[in-house]
């Protein structure tokens, strides 16, 4: 099978890799599409992926062999690459050690496994998740990317009424404007350099956009929430001026929910924002439970992908280079790795 070998020093090389025989609780998968994750992109810039390691968890597929043993899924079923839920003890070491190191403990590490950048993948039955025929192969590799932002809604603190302002619509921003709405959220303001960005951003829910480059930008925000502020403030832009403005705009005892993350040092200065006593958190991607409702989602036309995919780049697993060295760039495009 052809896969994505990382050979070191933001170096792809396209290879053909053997495909090993399968344990009696493990599928093969066969490959649809794979996105290409902006983890991936920051993990490929800072060169923190193991050489010899195949990235890519994003992505859809047909299961095409079963082990001796497999219940859960059977030849012929479509799944997505992760969402399944682990036996007692399993799982992901980022999800069960309690002192975990994202950036320098990783999980580009594993030279053993063959993820999605690949015709094929090997995964235990439990990891994948079946998904139904009212979801696109297409629709499923968007599926870890929504349940990343259903999860960062669900810890959110957010109520039925509640303002909210999302910075940056990108696809993380569209798919968190979309799950905020589902959750009850009565006004979705939007941040955003992009005009196409903010036009789908405005057609997917948003009652008001902004240009983020508005130099009054600040009072444009607080305005536009009842002149207080948004209850709930989705940072989904990791640029270094935007985590400064969700403090600057969030409501007194108000919640920031980082979504997207800097890789780098943020200078901030909390003085100026102690009296409103704000209360910010983190989210690590998506557990089980966000998958699932993320599928249900999906099922129901309550979060539509296809509008967010507009400006995606399909591509070939031999463009891989090009894709990744592209996306560093300013006008970077998503790119979604199209399997025959």
């Amino acid at each position: 099978m052809k896969a994505a070998v990382y050979k070191g020093k933001q170096k792809f090389s396209v290879e053909d890799l053997p495909l090993r025989e399968l344990e009696n609780d493990e599928v093969l998968i066969k490959i649809r599409y794979s996105a290409i994750c902006g983890t991936d992109i920051h993990a490929f810039q800072y060169d923190l992926i193991s050489v010899g390691h195949v990235p890519g968890h994003e992505y859809s597929g047909t299961v095409e062999k079963v082990g001796s043993s497999v219940k859960l899924l059977k030849v012929g079923d479509r799944v997505t690459g992760g969402g399944g839920t682990p036996p007692p003890g399993l799982g992901s070491p980022a999800r069960n050690l309690n002192q975990f190191n994202f950036k320098e403990d990783g999980v580009y590490t594993d030279i053993k496994k063959t993820r999605g950048l690949a015709e094929y993948t090997i995964s235990r039955e439990w990891e994948p998740l079946k998904i139904s025929d009212k979801i696109s192969h297409l629709q499923s590799a968007m599926l870890e990317p929504c349940s990343t932002a259903v999860r960062a809604v669900r810890l959110s603190n957010i109520k039925i009424g509640d303002n909210v302002l999302v910075i940056g619509a990108g696809h993380i921003g569209m798919l968190c404007i979309q799950a905020a709405k589902a959750a009850g959220a009565s006004k979705i303001v939007v941040s955003e350099p992009s005009l196409k960005r903010r036009e789908v951003a405005k057609s997917l829910g948003a009652d008001v956009v902004i240009d983020s480059s508005d130099p009054d930008i600040t009072q444009t925000i607080i305005s536009s929430t009842d002149s207080i502020g948004p209850d709930v403030v989705f940072e989904c832009a990791a640029a270094l001026p935007t985590l400064d403005l969700a403090f600057d705009v969030v409501r007194k005892k108000g919640n920031i929910m980082l979504v997207a993350l800097s890789w780098e040092a943020v200078p901030l200065v909390p003085i100026k924002w102690v009296t409103k006593e704000p209360v910010m958190a983190l989210t690590y991607a998506g557990e089980p439970r966000d998958w699932q409702i993320s599928a249900s989602l999906m099922a129901e036309g309550k979060i539509d992908c296809s509008t967010i995919l507009g400006d995606t780049e399909f591509i070939k697993l031999e463009n891989i280079q090009e894709a990744f060295d592209n996306a560093l760039k300013p006008e970077g495009f998503q790119a979604i790795v199209e399997f025959e």
